[in-house]
């Protein structure tokens, strides 16, 4: 099911440099939906299509014309039946615990990002009482050669004051975006515990019948 989807997808994600966690909170979908796509396991349902050709920056057709269209066959042997459900739990169970495993992952990276964070405001505090207590002396020298010196040194403080800024910025654009995938992966751990407990509804109402029951 979905190689050619799958091969596609894995090239395209190569090309732009991105882990599956990144693409997936672009797209819309869990790490874990990402992965069954790109290893052809399962295909993107219609509505994440358009959001996987905007992201890669491809046209709709690029993505449509790998997708497989095929009727899936019912299975007449009742064991057979009450097989496909159980194996169907149990790769909800696992999509699940990866789901869990990569949110743990980027909860450990965000306290990570707060504590560079909250160093590099510290250095950016302490840059700024230096640029202005050089500004300061500068005003009080008539010593060119010591003018010159101040003035040097205020010039490097300033490059160092800009630096832990824009390091500061990009930290901030961190913390953001690892919130979002946060709030994703939890969204996604919601819909995957509805999913097992109606799978398991539906495995019980197989057994109850002996497999040869019909679930809507």
């Amino acid at each position: 099911m979905g190689k050619a989807l799958g091969n596609l997808l894995t090239q395209l994600r190569a090309e732009k440099g991105v882990q599956q966690r990144v693409a997936a909170a672009a797209i819309g979908c869990g790490a874990s939906t990402l992965a069954y796509w790109e290893i052809g396991d399962a295909q993107p349902r219609p509505n994440y299509i358009r959001n996987i050709a905007e992201y890669y920056g491809v046209p709709i057709e690029t993505i449509t014309k790998k997708i497989e269209h095929k009727r899936r066959t019912p299975k007449k042997d009742p064991e057979k039946n009450v097989e496909q459900e159980k194996k169907t739990e149990i790769k909800l169970w696992q999509m699940l615990e990866d789901t869990e495993g990569q949110l743990k992952s980027v909860e450990e990276e965000l306290e990570k990002v707060k504590g560079e964070k909250r160093e590099l405001e510290k250095k950016y505090d302490q840059t700024a009482k230096e640029l202005f207590i050089t500004r300061e002396a500068m005003k009080n020298k008539t010593d060119s050669g010591e003018y010159d010196r101040l003035k040097k040194e205020y010039a490097k403080l300033e490059e160092k004051y800009n630096g832990v800024l824009e390091k500061c910025e990009k930290l901030d654009d961190a913390v953001t975006t690892n919130l979002k995938v946060i709030k994703h992966y939890k969204s996604t751990i919601d819909r995957l515990y509805k999913l097992i407990g109606k799978q398991a509804a539906d495995l019980a109402f197989y057994e109850s019948t002996g497999g040869v029951g019909k679930v809507n």
